[in-house]
């Protein structure tokens, strides 16, 4: 527990003092830009994000499991030739960007989709690079990248602001400040921890590649199902109402998620690579998840009680009073966010025991629940009520996953007691 402890505490600093600045500066940003230029950052990510998990095929996952280095770093390779190739479609789908904006009824999608090669290019090799940080316990690094994105963000998206390119400072910003953050992380001795990555052996790609071919088989089909239907509000409802709205959801989501998104990349890291070790010398794993999922609880519970009450006050006077839905929409959020906490940091369980298919039956579901959801609310013309059903179902479904990850640690410890 005490190397849990230490890891989690030296993700959760960078990570904390990382999402601190980024919430920090959005009281600036709310006022430089408008629900417009915001709508049009969220639709631009919402993109990206579905081919980011494409660029990888879910390999970044695999590395950590493997007992030998060159297997693991097999598995980066694999998953680095799949960036390669999804990049590569990305440049070519720049001959149709006037047509993809039109379908989207945003006209100035096209004016920057130029951008969207080398956001998704950086954010696949830092999912991969990361995962064989982790798998090398070297959580300094990652913290370090977390920060300096953060700051380089923050810093480029004020600069933008203030000169007047409110339009796409936005979506510049997010995708230098990859490249940048990983610039940063080419520090002192990182030759000696990336080299193996660089010792490429074609039998053991393949070999790899096989073996954890469950990755793009089924986790690569449920983290897309997974990230299509969190943007599902953007891809569905922008064509039927506007930016605008469409903005102060994106900013309700994503000061909602930044917190969370916190606590989940600080300790998911770790607790993969525990877990990992748990299996292979076959521990029982209960005791870790009960104690993470109780003391998760002790910390959400109260504080989620006290938000609610004050949640659209808070958004109206940080962001100005136009941004008062946002925290109106915050509240919608507050019980799928709780069980966020606890299943976003411990998602991978499935993969310690080849269980991807379940997870992707579970994503078919959360899919289809969320799309009736917003059918409803696009039918009513009721953008508000597409949102309640739309987390209300999402909460309904991680619950049921989270029930499911607890039987499959309990079968497992039986087993090995």
């Amino acid at each position: 527990m005490k190397d849990l402890v230490k890891n989690s505490t030296i993700m959760l600093s960078g990570n904390t003092l990382a999402q601190i600045i980024s919430l920090a500066i959005y009281p600036v940003l709310s006022r430089l830009y408008s629900t417009d230029d915001f709508g049009l950052l969220n639709l631009f990510l919402s993109i990206a994000g579905v081919l980011v998990l494409f660029a990888t095929a879910e390999y970044q996952d695999a590395i950590l499991l493997p007992n030998d280095d060159n297997k693991a770093s097999a598995c980066f390779q694999t998953g680095f030739a799949c960036t390669i190739v999804i990049t590569l479609l990305c440049f070519f789908s720049l001959l149709f960007s006037h047509n993809i904006a039109t379908a989207f009824n945003a006209p100035l999608l096209a004016d920057i989709y130029y951008l969207l090669p080398f956001y998704v290019f950086f954010s696949a090799l830092w999912m991969l690079i990361s995962h064989w940080f982790y798998r090398k316990k070297e959580f300094v690094r990652i913290s370090g990248y977390t920060l300096t994105q953060s700051v380089f963000n923050a810093s480029a998206k004020s600069a933008f602001g203030i000169l007047g390119n409110t339009a796409y400072g936005m979506i510049i910003s997010m995708t230098i400040a990859p490249f940048i953050a990983f610039a940063g992380c080419l520090s002192k001795n990182i030759r000696k921890v990336l080299s193996p990555l660089f010792n490429v052996n074609k039998t053991d790609c393949i070999s790899m590649a096989k073996e954890y071919s469950n990755f793009p088989k089924y986790s690569l089909p449920r983290s897309i199902g997974n990230n299509f239907s969190g943007s599902l509000p953007v891809f569905l409802l922008t064509p039927f109402f506007s930016l605008s709205e469409i903005g102060i959801y994106g900013m309700a989501l994503t000061l909602a998620f930044k917190p969370i998104n916190l606590f989940n990349s600080s300790v998911h890291g770790v607790l993969y690579q525990r877990f990992s070790e748990k299996v292979s010398s076959n521990e029982p794993l209960m005791p870790i998840l009960s104690y993470f999922t109780k003391m998760a609880t002790f910390i959400v519970v109260p504080v989620f009680a006290v938000l609610y009450f004050f949640l659209p006050w808070l958004a109206a006077v940080i962001l100005g009073e136009e941004w008062r839905e946002s925290g109106e929409y915050i509240r919608i959020m507050l019980p799928w966010l709780a069980i966020l906490v606890v299943l976003g940091s411990v998602h991978f369980i499935p993969n310690l025991f080849n269980r991807q298919k379940g997870l992707l039956l579970f994503e078919i579901a959360y899919f289809v629940l969320r799309i009736a959801a917003l059918t409803v609310g696009i039918l009513q013309n009721d953008f508000k009520l597409a949102i309640v059903l739309f987390f209300s179902v999402s909460a309904f479904v991680l619950f049921a996953q989270l029930i499911w990850m607890f039987i499959l640690i309990r079968n497992h410890d039986r087993v090995v007691s």
